[in-house]
């Protein structure tokens, strides 16, 4: 698999085309031995304990190598992504961070954890580790690996830095005032309050608001001439300001006056003021303020200057300036998984952790190292789904359950096939373009999910082997299947949903609902088109494999699985279906925004003696659903006792 990465824009119902280019490396050869690349941190030959499952040791190495089987490909972009590229660049520049300042900030980082979120108890936040299955110390290597590329980049972007100017006027401001103005205020508000009346129309709110604008902004005018004509600005605030603080402090606000968080307009009529002037009234914060400037304090930018750049030197790059660094070195990164990420090659000469597991712009990732940083980054939080796998395999093995490479092919083709359906309108070049955004490609996918399909797969023989039928649910599935009369209909289906063509993000809304609307019109007019031919003699199911957009029964030739049950559709559409006599077509029925074609295929009245035996096959026969597998997997784990040890973060 290979990804260059590009600038992508994804807009409302557009997919913008990928481009992908490959970057190769000459290969590894016998006498290139990879020992001699001073690698450090190999895990996938080490025998140290990781896990212990119900008292028996998992080594290093087969944890290792199974979050390699199941996350190395789709971790391949993020590893070169946020890791790889600013490691190289970081040793390229001979920037070292120690561990000491990567420990340092971890320490603070998890102490503000405790205290922001547990007020101080490190015992809760522990508590709280256990009960998602992490550890402390766990934890503590996942926040290593992911604050040393951020601190490289740190110190990265810290070479031959110049502090930005809007950074320097910035720091300024804030401390001295919008433009290094300081300002010694009394001030007083009148609030603008407007009723809300649900029933009033947009122009009936709209004079009420003005109405209420104008009679506030008099009241303060009125206040204002008070004020000028000599009564004391502290008393009338105390007696007539709508805001507490000012009210109840004669006019001061509490802590000084601070420009953050005001209007620019507010700000711009306080600039024109003269010391001891009162304000026009200025409309901020939900009213209009009266103010009476004291005094000025103004502080030019060039004063302090120097004093600022230096202090921000020393604070080092903020997190918009390590953004840039770290987005600029993962642009037109180029990623390569090789084959032997997943399996050795003949005849090598080393241990497998030093086979080359990835090409980063060509050059070797070994796989030991690859598996570390997988395992420190996310081990611990797949822990529970490794012991589920396995206590499915040994149960499995256990009682002689097996599944075929044909049967995990074609679940797996009959999953993404589902996928493509449902999320891509069954356009399999939508779903490429949907994985390579994600940095993956097609065979990536197909590997990863028949991993997954085969353990369900022998999740779901196991479940079917346990299985145990009782009356109470065959019972249960002739009132489903036949309903209360005993009264089975089957049905075809065709399905015509809107079709908006070509759809712009710059439409406006009334431009979307006119589209919206024709697209339902139109998906009408062919709904009563289909339903003429199948009347004229086409067959309804051929025309449902070619026009149904519903893919669940679209290849079934547009057969529902079971028998048209009329209480999961609304009254009008099973009024109309449970009328029909076999083989008629109702005409087209609008349901949920969408046109359905019904056909009437088989009309059966039984009773529960007559298909006892054959329901209670189709239970103990009938493939379970994804929660019922779910919830079989997770009992298994449920039984199984696992630790994780401390070698798990080493």
């Amino acid at each position: 698999m290979t990804t260059n990465r590009q600038s992508v824009f994804v807009r409302v119902a557009l997919l913008l085309a990928i481009c992908a280019a490959s970057a190769r490396a000459t290969p590894v050869q016998k006498d290139d031995d990879p020992r001699d690349r001073g690698a450090t941190v190999l895990i996938d030959d080490r025998e140290d304990t990781v896990l212990l499952i119900d008292g028996q040791p998992i080594s290093s190495r087969e944890f290792g190598m199974w979050l390699i089987r199941t996350q190395g490909e789709r971790m391949a972009l993020e590893y070169a992504d946020s890791y790889f590229v600013v490691d190289r660049e970081a040793k390229r520049l001979g920037v070292d961070v120690s561990k000491e300042e990567v420990a340092k900030e971890v320490e603070a980082d998890l102490a503000e954890r405790v205290r922001g979120a547990f007020f101080g108890r490190k015992e809760d936040w522990l508590r709280e580790l256990d009960r998602t299955g992490r550890t402390e110390s766990g934890l503590r290597a996942q926040r290593k690996v992911e604050y040393r590329p951020y601190l490289q980049a740190k110190a990265i972007a810290n070479i031959n830095r110049v502090v930005p100017e809007e950074k320097i006027v910035r720091e300024w401001q804030h401390r001295y005032g919008r433009n290094g103005r300081h300002y010694e205020l009394l001030m007083m508000r009148f609030k603008v309050v407007v009723p809300t009346d649900p029933d009033a129309t947009p122009d009936e709110w709209k004079a009420e608001r003005e109405a209420r604008m104008k009679e506030q902004r008099d009241k303060a005018e009125t206040v204002r001439k008070r004020i000028i004509g000599g009564e004391d600005f502290g008393k009338l605030a105390a007696q007539l300001s709508d805001d507490p603080d000012t009210r109840d402090h004669e006019g001061a606000p509490t802590g000084g006056f601070s420009h953050v968080g005001w209007f620019a307009s507010f700000m711009d009529g306080l600039e024109k003021l003269a010391i001891g002037e009162i304000s026009p009234p200025l409309y901020a914060r939900g009213g209009y303020w009266l103010v009476k400037v004291l005094a000025v304090d103004e502080t030019p930018l060039e004063d302090v200057r120097e004093t600022i750049d230096a202090e921000l030197v020393r604070k080092g790059p903020e997190q918009d300036e390590v953004g840039a660094i770290q987005a600029r070195l993962k642009e037109g990164v180029s990623v390569k998984v090789l084959p032997t990420m997943y399996s050795d090659r003949e005849g090598r000469e080393w241990p497998s952790a030093y086979e080359p597991a990835l090409e980063v712009d060509g050059e070797p990732v070994q796989r030991g190292t690859y598996a570390r940083w997988i395992r420190d980054t996310i081990g611990e939080t797949f822990v529970r789904l490794f012991v589920e796998e396995r206590a499915v395999e040994q149960k499995a093995n256990e009682l002689g359950v097996r599944v075929s490479d044909a049967e995990v092919d074609e679940r797996t083709r009959e999953r993404i096939q589902y996928l493509i359906d449902t999320g891509h309108k069954g356009s399999r070049e939508s779903w490429r373009t949907y994985l390579t955004l994600g940095g993956r490609s097609e065979d990536s996918f197909l590997r990863e999910m028949a991993w997954r399909t085969r353990i369900d797969l022998l999740a779901e023989k196991l479940l079917m082997h346990d299985r145990v039928v009782t009356p109470e649910e065959v019972r249960s599935r002739f009132a489903s299947e036949y309903g209360s009369d005993g009264r089975r209909v089957e049905v075809r289906l065709i399905l015509c949903a809107p079709r908006v063509e070509n759809p712009d993000p710059n439409w406006s809304r009334e431009e979307l609902i006119k589209r919206m609307s024709a697209a339902f019109e139109a998906a009408g007019d062919r709904a009563r088109a289909l339903a003429e031919r199948a009347r004229t003699g086409e067959d309804f199911a051929a025309l449902a494999r070619a026009s149904s957009d519903d893919p669940t029964t679209r290849e079934q030739g547009g057969a529902l699985p079971e028998r048209f049950r009329g209480d999961t559709w609304n009254k009008e559409v099973a009024a109309q279906v449970l009328a029909l006599k076999r083989g008629e077509i109702a005409d087209p029925i609008e349901y949920g925004g969408n046109w359905f074609i019904f056909q009437v295929t088989q009309i059966r009245s039984v009773t529960f003696d007559e298909v006892e035996k054959e329901l209670t096959n189709e239970i103990l026969n009938a493939r379970p659903n994804d929660p019922q597998v779910s919830s079989y997997r997770n009992t298994l784990v449920r039984k199984v006792e696992f630790q994780i040890l401390p070698a798990m973060s080493k």
